[in-house]
């Protein structure tokens, strides 16, 4: 049959086929490129043969337009492509035992090739209600899927029913499940009309007829193949839209987690630099507190001692005027008249005592009366020991919050090397500058101190301490480096900070330490190297002297920042630069300032 359904020209099942006056068919198409062809080849362009009978035929344009459509032919081939796409759905059913009524003893066994789908979304096609139940059986005669009540109510195993042939439902049905027209609804919709984007039948593109006639329209292969492309062209697009995001995503997490970290080390030098606030203002006021104390003590004592003195002499003096009157109450109360006259020698004696006693007691009434006076104005100078520490605390707290690097000028100290290990004082080389381009590095396998020239204004310097590339090492352990000050210059083994001479920011055991008198406050964890410390130092200040400190580090910059006051005396009248460099390091000086 498919023989008399195939056009002569393309071989293909018709397609839109017109009548020749022969009575002969041709799709539409083919006759429209003959004409064509003929026109290329030929200057006859009225007259064509036809491609069955080869008889001729008009060509012109008024003849081909009357030729009329053959329907009939057109329905055949559409019917024929209907069956011949069920007889293929068909080929994958497979024949299956009867299932037993729902009471039976027995269950039918499914014999199904190993690649055949299991797994499936269909749903009863005859259950009642909006909720259908899943799909138990499939009837390949029927094209009807069944739940197990349905089968047994409306697929019974009796008559001609006993003969068809059941198996188990897959989702190949749903796909070449036929599809009706929505405008004709018994008529299959397998025409695509291309306009509309929409499946028709074959009666919507009937001319004059169908409301989509002379609408562009394509087989269902050519309009699948189409929309695919069409929608893969859209996923390619959404999928590199998607390459796109998921980057921008993998961006934007990485920035969150930068920004947590950020704001987490932020929170932990806030807190550090608060702490190391409060810690210095305490230190200096408590320093306040004890002079002010120390002096009021001192005020106290000289008082006291002053008084205890008067009072002894006072004690003194009355002890013995008791005893010249003991010895004139002697003399009066004698009876015995020899024994008087005995004693006569006594009296002149007893005059020049009683007249010195008198003398003494003037001098005593004096000193009594001077302490009287005297103790108002020392009790007004230990009243007045509150507000004299009010007023050194507050000018303490100023001191603290001026910026100590506008008082100072900025200097490159000027170090010379300390004794060598191997070198008397004096003698060779061991005088000779040690630093070379600027940075300054350690003996052998040893700390090494360098003393820079005195001071003698107010001055600061900045030393960036980073790694020696020549020494490899853990900068978690031991004493890593030190820069301070010191009343005088150090011994090359001396450690900045670790005597009596020094004090500093040194760095200890992976941590960062202010050292005094080989007293140790740790401030924070070294942040990483490079670090750069930077040193102000205020002499201006009447018997004290002010050690500012700033450490920085390259990705952060200012860490924190710290002041101490000091009240040692021999430091006051000498301050020299200090520095110690272990060999896991260098300190690096500015080029200029």
């Amino acid at each position: 049959m498919e023989d008399e359904l195939t056009c002569p020209v393309c071989l293909e099942l018709y397609a839109d086929p017109l009548i020749l006056p022969c009575s002969h068919s041709v799709c539409k198409q083919c006759l429209q490129d003959i004409i064509h062809s003929k026109k290329e080849k030929t200057d006859n362009e009225e007259k064509i043969d036809c491609p069955s009978c080869r008889k001729p035929l008009d060509a012109t344009k008024e003849a081909l337009a009357s030729l009329p459509r053959n329907l009939a032919l057109e329905n055949i081939v559409i019917r024929y492509t209907e069956e011949c796409s069920k007889r293929l759905a068909n080929k994958a059913s497979i024949d299956l035992p009867s299932p037993e009524p729902s009471g039976g003893s027995e269950e039918t066994e499914d014999v199904l090739p190993a690649d055949f789908p299991v797994e499936h979304r269909q749903k009863c096609e005859l259950c009642e209600g909006n909720t259908p139940s899943k799909a138990a059986w499939y009837c390949g005669q029927c094209s009807v899927a069944y739940c197990h009540p349905c089968l047994d109510k409306f697929h019974p195993k009796r008559g001609s029913l006993v003969r068809h042939k059941l198996r188990r439902p897959s989702d190949l049905e749903s796909s070449n499940k036929e599809v009706f027209c929505q405008d004709h609804e018994a008529e299959a919709a397998a025409i695509f009309c291309d306009q509309c984007q929409s499946l028709v039948c074959h009666l919507c593109v009937c001319d004059g007829v169908g409301k989509h006639a002379g609408h562009k329209i394509l087989d269902a292969t050519t309009a699948s193949g189409k929309i695919k492309e069409l929608v893969s062209g859209k996923r390619q697009g959404l999928e590199k839209q998607l390459v796109s995001h998921a980057e921008q995503q993998t961006k934007l997490e990485e920035l969150i987690n930068e920004i947590k970290s950020i704001h987490k080390e932020s929170e932990s030098h806030i807190e550090n630099q608060y702490k190391r606030l409060l810690a210095d203002l305490s230190i200096i006021l408590s320093q306040e507190r004890d002079a002010i104390l120390h002096s009021l003590a001192e005020e106290k004592n000289q008082c006291l001692r002053k008084l205890q003195h008067t009072m002894t002499e006072s004690k003194q003096h009355i002890k013995q005027m008791h005893m010249l009157s003991q010895s004139c109450q002697e003399l009066v109360e004698e009876k015995n008249v020899h024994a008087t006259l005995i004693n006569a020698s006594r009296v002149e004696q007893l005059n020049k005592e009683v007249e010195q006693c008198a003398n003494k007691t003037k001098e005593v009434n004096l000193q009594f009366e001077d302490c009287v006076k005297k103790k108002s104005s020392q009790v007004s100078d230990l009243y007045t020991g509150t507000r004299k520490f009010r007023h050194r605390a507050m000018a303490a707290v100023r001191l603290m919050l001026e910026e100590d690097e506008d008082q100072c000028k900025t200097i490159i100290p000027h170090i010379k090397s300390p004794t060598s290990p191997r070198s008397p004082q004096g003698q060779g080389r061991s005088e000779a500058p040690r630093v070379h381009n600027k940075y300054l590095i350690t003996w052998g396998f040893t700390s090494t101190s360098f003393t820079a020239e005195e001071l003698t204004a107010n001055s600061s310097w900045t030393v960036t301490i980073d790694k020696n590339s020549t020494h490899m090492g853990n900068l978690n352990t031991g004493y890593l480096f030190g820069v301070g000050i010191a009343s005088v210059p150090l011994n090359f083994k001396d450690l900045t900070g670790m005597n009596e001479k020094s004090l500093g920011i040194i760095c200890s055991g992976g941590d960062i330490i202010f050292a005094k008198n080989s007293k140790q406050e740790c401030l924070m964890q070294l942040p990483g190297l490079p670090v750069s410390v930077s040193v102000a130092v205020r002499m201006d200040q009447p018997n004290v002297m002010v050690f500012a400190y700033k450490i920085s580090c390259t990705h952060w910059g200012d860490v924190l920042t710290g002041k101490h006051v000091v009240t040692d005396v021999l430091m006051k009248k000498k301050t020299y630069p200090v520095f110690t460099v272990s060999q896991r390091v260098k300190l690096l000086f500015p080029t200029f300032v």
